[in-house]
This record gives C-alpha cells, sequence and structure tokens, in this order.
C-alpha cells in the first residue's frame, strides 16, 4: 500500500529549553530533528504495537536525484498511523551540519518498508536553524578568546567623554613620520618611517619613493634587497634550505567540484654539505591542493646550468648545423634530413664526431646507421619504420631485448603490408621468442598509467563504444572493430581440442567475465552461447534468460557415484511460488505472506494457493485472499485445530500480462547472426552433431 501524502514537519522548542539555552551557551546544540507523521498501515494491522521499519531521506529536489542523507528507524505508530521520532538519533553524529550550509532547498522523503516513497516534503526553518550553533563561536573559538590581555587606551578627555577608562596607565605615543609610508617603533614610545610604503593600490619596499617606476595597478615595487634567509645554520650533518618563496594559482576541478590550490615554490638548497666545495643550486618544488610541494626536478646551479625536469621538450633546429666534433645534446635535434654512416652522418645534419643525445630526436627524413641509440622521451614515437618492399618493417635482435620503446605515447609503432610476413598475410607487429624457459613471451605490453591500456588493438578505425570509454578504463588487452554489420570481433581466440578462452579471478566481490551491452532495446543480446547442434542460449540487455534446450542442475546421487539432471519448471507465464506451514485454531488460521516474498510479486491480483492438511478433518478451505493474508477454514464449520501445508504460486510484479511472448523474431536474428560469424576451412567440413533423443 502506498502512504498517504500527509505529512507534518515540525519542531517544537519550549521557554524552558531557551532559557537553559541562554544560561549555559556551551552546551552543544544537538544534531537531530523533531518530525512528526502519518503511516497508511495495510487493512487489518492497525495495531499500535506493531513496529515497522521507515527509511528517512534528505534530497536537494523535489524529485529524483540521490539522497544526501538517509537513515532508518523502527517506528511505532497509533491506531491511526500516527509517528514521531527524532531525525538523527540513529547516527552518534547525528544530522550534519553542513547539510543545510547552502542557500539550496532540502526535501524530506518517507518510505515505508515494502512500501513506495511518500512524495517528498520542503523542509523549512527550523532545521536550517542547526546552522545557529556556529553562532556560539567566531571562527571555532570562543569571544573571550579575542579580549586582549592589556588594553590600549590613551587618558584623552575625548575618550573618557566617549566611555573610555581614563585611568589605564597607558604611556603617550610620539613621533614623526612621512605621508603614505608604513610607520614603526623606532623605540617603545615612538613611531617612524619603514621602508614599506603604499600609494593607492601600490606597494613599495625601499628608501624613497620610486618615481619614474611604471604603475601597475595592485602592484609592488622593491628598491633595495630582498633576502630569504636560510632556515637554520648548517652544521657538519646537515645543511638548511632557505625560506621559501611560494606562489599559489587556483584550479576549478570537475570530479571534486571545487576550487583546488596550485602551490609553486621556490628555495635555494645546499649542495655539497661537510666537503672542502660546498654550494647551493634553486629548486622549483610543486604541489597540488592541501599536499607539501615537492621537487619537481627543474633546478639552477650556482654556475647558472639549468637541469631540466624528465620529459621537457626542448625546442628544435630546423637548419644546418654543421658540429666538427662530438654533439651532445639534452634536448631535441630535428631536421628535413640526418644520415648517419657509423658514428657519424652527411646531409644537412653533419657530425664529423659521434652524437649522443639524452632528449629527443625528431625527424622528417631518414635516419640511418650501423648503430643508434636513444635514451630519451618522445613526443610521438621514437622509430618510425615505413617499408614499401615486401622485406621486414623493422628488424631488431638482441641478446635479451629484442625491441624495447617507452614514452609518453606510443612505444613501437609497426605498419605492414601484404607479403611482410607469412604467406600473403601482413602484420604490423609480429613478436616471437625463441626461449624454452618458462614465462617467454612474444609480445609484452606494458602500462603503468591509472588508466592505461597495455596492449590496444584496432581496426580499421575506433568505433564510437571505444571512444566514448578511452582513457577512462584500466585494460591489459583491449580488442576494438569499427565494421559493422557483424563483420568482426574486437577479441577472437580460436583453438583445437583446448580451451580458447580462459579467464582467472581471485575476487570475492568482482567477477571472473562481465559482459555488458549498451544498448536501450529490450531485444539486445548481453550473451550468446551456441553449439554446432543449433541449440543456444542468450541473456538479454533486460536480464531474460532464453534457451532453446533444457535448463536444468545436474545433482550428485549414490553417494557422489553418479549425477543426474533436475530440470526447471516451465509454465506460459511467470509465476514465483512460496511455501510455508501453519495450524488451525478453532477451525480457522490466518496466514500473512512473507514480507519479502510480497514484494517480488503482485498479490493485488489473483494468486493461488494449495492446502495439504497434516491431519483427520472434514476438508479445509481459502478464503479472504488479501494482498497482504489469506485465510485457511475447515469445511462444514468444523473446529479442528490441525497443522497444514501450503503453496501460494502468484505472478511476477512487473510480468502481470505475459503469457506465451512470442520469440521467433529473436531465434531467428540469433540464427542469422551465428550464421555470419561461421568460420571454417574449405578443405574440412565441420562435424555434424546431431540432437540428443528424449529417454
Amino acid at each position: 500500500m502506498r502512504s498517504l501524502p500527509c505529512v507534518v514537519l515540525f519542531a517544537v522548542f519550549s521557554l524552558a529549553e531557551i532559557s537553559q539555552a541562554q544560561q549555559a551557551s556551551t552546551t552543544t546544540v544537538p544534531n537531530l530533528i523533531n518530525y512528526s507523521g502519518t503511516l497508511h498501515l495495510p487493512s487489518g494491522s492497525e495495531s499500535p504495537a506493531r513496529v515497522v521499519g521507515v527509511t528517512f531521506a534528505v534530497y536537494r529536489q523535489e524529485d529524483g536525484g540521490a539522497p544526501l542523507w538517509l537513515e532508518t528507524q523502527n517506528v511505532t505508530p497509533d491506531s491511526l498511523g500516527h509517528y514521531t521520532v527524532l531525525l538523527g538519533s540513529t547516527k552518534s553524529e547525528g544530522i550534519p551540519a553542513d547539510l543545510f550550509n547552502t542557500q539550496e532547498q532540502r526535501w524530506l522523503g518517507v518510505q515505508m518498508q515494502g512500501e513506495a516513497e511518500q512524495p517528498r516534503v520542503l523542509l523549512v526553518s527550523v532545521p536550517y536553524a542547526m546552522k545557529a550553533a556556529d553562532a556560539e563561536t567566531i571562527a571555532g573559538l570562543p569571544a573571550s578568546a579575542f579580549v586582549l590581555s592589556t588594553p590600549y587606551q590613551s587618558a584623552s578627555s575625548a575618550q573618557s567623554s566617549a566611555g573610555l577608562n581614563p585611568n589605564l596607565n597607558v604611556p603617550a605615543v610620539g613621533g614623526s613620520g612621512t605621508t603614505n609610508f608604513i610607520p614603526i617603533w623606532t623605540n617603545s614610545t615612538t613611531l617612524g618611517d619603514s621602508m614599506i610604503y603604499q600609494t593607492g593600490g601600490n606597494v613599495g619596499i625601499g628608501n624613497t619613493h620610486p618615481a619614474g617606476t611604471l604603475d601597475v595597478s595592485g602592484g609592488a615595487f622593491i628598491r633595495g634587497t630582498l633576502q630569504l634567509p636560510a632556515t637554520g645554520t648548517a652544521t657538519a650533518t646537515l645543511g638548511f634550505n632557505s625560506q621559501p618563496l611560494d606562489a599559489l594559482a587556483s584550479a576549478f576541478s570537475s570530479s571534486t567540484h571545487g576550487a583546488i590550490n596550485q602551490h609553486f615554490r621556490w628555495q635555494a638548497e645546499p649542495v655539497g654539505n661537510d666537503t672542502a666545495s660546498p654550494s647551493g643550486k634553486l629548486n622549483l618544488l610543486f604541489a597540488s591542493g592541501t599536499a607539501t610541494p615537492a621537487e619537481t626536478g627543474l633546478s639552477i646551479s650556482n654556475k647558472g646550468i639549468i637541469t631540466f625536469a624528465p620529459g621537457q621538450t626542448m625546442p628544435t633546429v630546423t637548419g644546418n648545423e654543421m658540429v666538427k666534433g662530438n654533439l651532445s645534446a639534452t634536448g631535441s635535434v630535428s631536421g628535413a634530413s640526418a644520415n648517419f654512416t657509423g658514428n657519424v652522418s652527411t646531409g644537412k645534419q653533419t657530425v664529423t664526431g659521434n652524437i649522443t643525445d639524452t632528449g629527443n630526436i625528431s625527424a622528417t627524413g631518414s635516419i640511418s646507421g650501423s648503430s643508434a641509440s636513444f635514451s630519451g622521451n618522445t613526443a610521438n614515437q621514437i622509430v618510425t619504420v615505413t617499408q614499401n618492399g615486401t622485406g621486414d618493417g623493422l628488424v631488431a635482435t638482441a641478446k635479451s631485448t629484442g625491441v624495447k620503446g617507452s614514452g609518453a605515447a606510443t612505444g613501437v609503432l609497426g605498419s605492414g603490408g601484404t607479403g611482410v610476413v607469412g604467406d600473403g598475410i601482413g602484420a604490423g607487429v609480429v613478436g616471437s621468442s625463441s626461449s624454452t624457459g618458462p614465462g617467454s613471451l612474444g609480445v609484452q605490453g606494458v602500462s603503468v598509467s591509472s588508466r592505461g591500456i597495455g596492449v590496444f588493438g584496432f581496426e580499421p578505425t575506433l568505433s564510437n563504444t571505444a571512444n566514448s570509454l578511452f582513457g577512462n578504463v584500466v585494460t591489459g588487452v583491449w580488442g576494438d572493430v569499427n565494421q559493422g554489420s557483424n563483420t568482426g570481433e574486437g577479441i577472437l581466440a580460436t583453438a583445437d581440442d583446448t580451451v580458447a578462452i580462459l579467464g582467472q579471478n581471485n575476487s570475492t566481490g568482482l567477477p571472473t567475465a562481465m559482459f555488458q551491452n549498451v544498448t536501450t532495446n529490450s531485444l539486445g543480446f548481453v550473451f550468446l552461447a551456441k553449439g554446432i547442434a543449433g541449440n543456444e542460449c542468450a541473456i538479454l540487455v533486460d536480464g531474460e534468460l532464453d534457451c532453446t534446450g533444457t535448463k536444468s542442475a545436474v545433482v550428485p546421487v549414490e553417494h557422489g557415484r553418479k549425477m543426474v539432471a533436475l530440470y526447471a519448471l516451465e509454465a506460459p507465464e511467470n509465476w514465483f511460488e512460496d511455501f510455508g506451514s501453519g495450524r488451525l485454531v478453532n477451525g480457522s488460521a490466518t496466514v500473512a505472506l512473507e514480507a519479502t516474498y510480497a514484494q517480488t510479486v503482485n498479490t493485488r491480483t489473483q494468486y493461488h494457493v494449495f492446502i495439504t492438511p497434516k491431519g483427520d478433518c472434514n476438508g479445509l478451505y481459502v478464503t479472504n485472499e488479501t494482498a497482504a493474508s489469506f485465510e485457511v477454514r475447515e469445511l462444514h464449520g468444523g473446529h479442528s485445530s490441525i497443522a497444514f501445508d501450503y503453496r501460494i504460486v502468484a505472478k511476477r510484479t512487473g510480468y502481470e500480462q505475459l503469457r506465451l511472448a512470442d520469440k521467433t523474431g529473436m531465434i531467428k536474428e540469433i540464427a542469422m547472426m551465428a550464421g555470419s560469424r561461421e568460420r571454417t576451412n574449405p578443405d574440412t567440413a565441420p562435424q555434424q552433431i546431431a540432437p540428443r533423443q528424449p529417454r
């Protein structure tokens, strides 16, 4: 039964309570809300002693949305369904005060166990008074914390007339100053000019006003030296950094829905402490949010040499760069072409010595030579090889690792054409291992990203489904196809006389295999299992399981020496059934439907009850069938008190009109889809398996 939307919200504060709150301001305001309402109980259950479970939830809006806060209480309504509770009483912290900390409205929803939620009620006035608890403090501190230990008042007649105490022993203040300069105490009683001044929105530091300095609104001018001293004096065991120079930016996060500080810090740091030639360097640190800034890797030595952070991309050289010696670069070297003959090269980039690059190398032409060693990060790829002939695109042989790529994007990119590997089969990348030891790998893909992909294969372009998930999932191996018209598979596994796909998991809460179809069509397939005999089982997006064969449980008999099949009961309509027992008292008994079972079926429509007496009687019959109970009586007005068993059969909620649903179209679709997937060897026809004959 749906509860009537007759709900009243109020809070009562007596004069005695207000008086006590005024006398004891340190008393904690209770985080509870007094709430009264009415529940519409099922007929025949009006009893003041009945306890029902009721869930109270606070929402941001009147309809829809997830609750901001909720709790479930046991409620004892009176005979008319009236009740009163203290919201928050089941939780140690009560109702969080920040629940009403915004200018948004709050709505209260009430739902009795087994029933739909009542129409939500707008919370007004009193619940928001919980925030008044903050009025007892200033920034969390009592008002006494802000009382000065020694009042500073002079004994002038003007102050006396204003009500100030003229008898305070406060010395007179003297001295002189200059307009716009911030004063400083030159001794205990005299003020003078400091080196800090302000004109308009500009603040300066210096001996004199910076005449002629560019006027930047809100800026600061410094004339003189601004020093950030060390945080301590170095010892033989410990050096000390300088005081930090911090700069903070604020960026809004779409995930946390709040502003997050971006904290940059410059600080001088000691180098070579307790050596003959100690030195220092200037380092850049960074942290996001409330974290402590950490080293970025960018630093400047005492010689002005800059050490860049890992992944730094440097400007490229696009002209002719002639080097007659060793060329060492920590940035990038690029050009139209760079030809190496051994350790040197000729062309636009001419090098007569060795070239060592610990950064990036970018070329739109060709790079050739007997050897090339790369050890830096790249923007796109380390090596791109295009082979127009019938040979291999890239061949790499090494004692341990053939080709190893690491970078922000592609490690190794291979493009193959017809005849590159095998009999007319093109391959972008082929990996093989000649090792016979355990764990030998032909191709290994590793990603350390929190949203990374170990191995990604797609053909011919990314599908819309892959585009919607790319960068949001963690995947070891990902296959994707955008062919359409049932002509491809994202992942295909084949085998002869063994398992084609094996999944193994060690999790108590996650499945070993999960399949999901995001179509909104209820006829969409999530899973299809098909045998060569033609029978299949399909799982649809609405959770429905359809099989052309049988559904059975295989159980052991004869102490496990034999296994037999027990078949599921099938019916033209969707029924749920339950079993139970009862006893007549003076010829009658009322049986209440089990509450959880009653939520799965629609007992407001016709249901069926079958009675089996457990003793001698005139016979039993069922009457007074309601949505929550039914009555069993003895025939001919008998007064037996015997036990009985019952079986109840009711239609599943939401499927009341379902009967002998037509699945012809679905079966035809499965057959067409499975037929388009058949892959057979033209030289070997598949073995036909005859369907099982009934026993």
